[in-house]
């Protein structure tokens, strides 16, 4: 299956999301993040990044292997000119540069493999949604592996479009797998599609709260004073907050820290409490924006 995205963060089925995305950049530029059911590290996808599936029947025991599935796809960009290799973190290379990461998820005796091939993504974009600083995260979640990225674009030809690209990559696969049959999804199949997505992946239960616990710490400033937030997370709900800071409101703020006790870990719910009734006064007379900007 190869399909496209309109821009969009996908984080691997065993991540901290919040430990992998730039928060205030993705609520900035209204892009969704959505974790997805394999492992593997978070990636970005545009209308300008192809993504392949193959889901096979196999062997218990024997179903993953990165390898064999990246291998036709490596074939197919040698016909483009294009000399790739499989790398050692289940991703494509070129001369060293990262275009494609890969995942898979095991079912029973059937996988599920996926990959991103990036053809002409905003690689700016990418490179700012996934900018996070990660010594604010303690965890044991699986982590991304940062590597410098690039387009395949830039050694194909100009007129060569990301639509053709997949033309060409499906009629490749076609004639090398003789039994591929044309498949378009019926009535059944979206209806089912789109009730997956509304019980499942656009909730924040499964793309944030599925999160294992973690300590997440950060040093800033408000009102020209140093302040240390300290805030331990359980399914990206907070469960216990400190705060240090030589701030002389910051006496009273702390004998209310117990209001903010199971709020998520999104900088709206926490900004929520700070301008409640019962902080009113306090937060009138602090920057509330400097403040919510260190809880995430």
């Amino acid at each position: 299956m190869l399909y496209r995205n309109t821009d969009s963060i996908v984080v691997g089925k065993h991540q901290n999301t919040m430990g992998e995305i730039n928060l205030h950049y993705l609520k900035e530029k209204n892009i969704p993040v959505v974790r997805r059911l394999s492992g593997g590290g978070t990636v970005y996808h545009d209308l300008k990044n192809l993504n392949f599936s193959f889901i096979k029947t196999g062997e218990l025991g024997k179903l993953v292997d990165f390898k064999k599935f990246v291998a036709p796809i490596i074939e197919f960009l040698l016909t483009k000119g294009i000399e790739a290799e499989a790398g050692s973190r289940h991703d494509i290379l070129v001369n060293g540069k990262k275009f494609s990461g890969n995942a898979e998820h095991v079912f029973k005796d059937r996988i599920l493999h996926h990959g991103t091939l990036l053809f002409e993504s905003n690689l700016h974009a990418l490179s700012r949604s996934i900018q996070v600083e990660l010594d604010h995260f303690t965890d044991k979640s699986v982590k991304s592996n940062r590597s410098t990225v690039m387009n395949l674009k830039q050694l194909l030809p100009d007129s060569l479009s990301v639509e053709q690209f997949t033309s060409d990559l499906f009629e490749f696969l076609s004639q090398k797998y003789s039994n591929v049959i044309k498949y378009s999804f019926n009535e059944a199949d979206l209806s089912a599609i789109d009730r997956l997505v509304e019980e499942k992946y656009k909730t924040w239960e499964w793309n944030f709260a599925y999160s294992p616990k973690y300590l997440f710490q950060k040093k800033s400033t408000i009102d020209g004073y140093s302040l240390f937030l300290k805030a331990t997370f359980e399914k990206a709900r907070l469960r216990d907050l400190q705060i240090e800071t030589e701030h002389p409101l910051f006496e009273e703020f702390n004998t209310y820290l117990h209001l903010f006790k199971g709020i998520r870990h999104d900088p709206s719910d926490f900004e929520e409490i700070l301008i409640s009734h019962d902080l009113e006064m306090i937060s009138a007379k602090i920057d509330v924006k400097a403040l919510v900007n260190c809880y995430y």
